[in-house]
């Protein structure tokens, strides 16, 4: 089982054995400012920052899909199901 808290200083991954620890096969996100777990299956979570959205698979701690320059600002949503996530971009 996996948590992430979401901080000042960032995104980070805990995994859970005898203790919670920091789980060191994530990668860092020091820049991010929004971060979701899918709510159905728990298999992905989206991390925000600086360079734009990271989906990150929980199982095997790899970022699979990043879609860059994308300003998120406040809004990020997972769909019950997992299949779509909505957010909102601030274009200038």
């Amino acid at each position: 089982m996996r948590i992430f808290t979401l901080t000042d200083r960032g995104v980070t991954f805990y995994k859970f054995t005898d203790i919670l620890e920091v789980d060191k096969d994530f990668p860092l996100f020091p820049a991010a400012t929004l971060a979701k777990f899918a709510p159905y299956s728990g298999e992905f979570a989206i991390v925000c920052d600086d360079l734009g959205l990271h989906f990150i698979d929980t199982r095997s701690g790899k970022e699979t899909k990043l879609i860059t320059k994308m300003t998120v600002t406040g809004a990020l949503d997972i769909s019950p199901k997992d299949t779509y996530f909505i957010t909102c971009d601030k274009f200038q």
